[in-house]
């Protein structure tokens, strides 16, 4: 009997000891996006670009402080940040048409929203790069959920998401506005992309998502430095690129020819 016992206190101390590891797994949030845009029938409509972001996680995702620290100099706080480069055509990013707005559905308690924006022709990641004054023409722009009166920002929904790409039912859904690309080319089917990135931090104080290293731990470095993949935030900003071939005969004609980044 004595050998049974000792067996099954062995496994039952197995048991314990990997318990953490699975719950942690299974419990971790998830910020899930997919962006979308309109399908302009006119010349002179305007392009809507949206982002849908939820929580497709198993447990409650809470703010950042390293993205709390990429906007402001002084104050403690934290946030979950939404990262996107406004789209381009050809190497020029598309003018905006008015600011960008944001709808709240799900969230937790007490929590505000402000937009940031940034026309740095690198990645910005510092206050001095972000300004809360709209830019018609700023190359980036970021949503910054900060605030609330629990720890909680955005609590755990798994049945709205799926993963990057699905989100059926968001818990808040950004949305901006650009003027459309014009030039050949500029009607080619996938002229113009879009593709945003977004950051949020765990129980442990870990910031999570894809591109950002597991176990890079919140406020330690800022999110440019964070992100694996040189981008703020999670994941490849990519841009589909158009380059105009010319090829002369006896009229002058030009060629399309679709390039996407490098590293996208």
């Amino acid at each position: 009997m004595a050998p049974a016992c000792s067996f099954r206190i062995v496994a039952v101390a197995c048991a314990i000891a990997l318990m953490p590891i699975l719950v942690r797994a299974q419990e971790e949030p998830r910020l899930d996006l997919q962006a979308g845009a309109s399908r302009p029938l006119a010349p002179n409509e305007l392009l809507v670009w949206t982002i849908a972001a939820n929580n497709g996680g198993r447990a409650g995702a809470y703010g950042s402080t390293a993205a709390w620290k990429t906007f402001f100099d002084s104050g403690i706080g934290k946030g979950v940040v939404i990262f996107d480069e406004v789209p381009r055509f050809r190497g020029t990013t598309l003018a905006l048409a008015g600011p960008a707005s944001v709808r709240l559905r799900v969230m937790g308690k007490g929590l505000t929203a402000g937009f940031f924006y940034s026309a740095s022709a690198h990645i910005p990641s510092t206050p001095k790069e972000w300004s809360a004054a709209y830019m018609p023409h700023a190359h980036w722009i970021a949503l910054l959920l900060s605030g609330g009166a629990d720890n909680v920002q955005l609590p755990a929904r798994p049945s709205a998401s799926g993963g990057a790409g699905a989100v059926w039912a968001p818990q808040f859904l950004v949305t901006f506005s650009t003027k459309q690309p014009s030039g050949v080319c500029s009607s080619e089917n996938g002229a113009t992309t879009n593709m945003a990135n977004g950051v949020i931090a765990d129980g442990a104080g870990m910031l999570l998502g894809p591109g950002i290293p597991a176990g890079t731990a919140d406020g330690a470095v800022s999110l440019a430095a964070a992100a694996g993949n040189g981008r703020p935030g999670s994941g490849p900003l990519s841009t589909v690129a158009f380059h105009v071939s010319r090829r002369w005969l006896l009229f002058g004609r030009e060629r399309c020819e679709k390039r996407l980044p490098t590293g996208s």
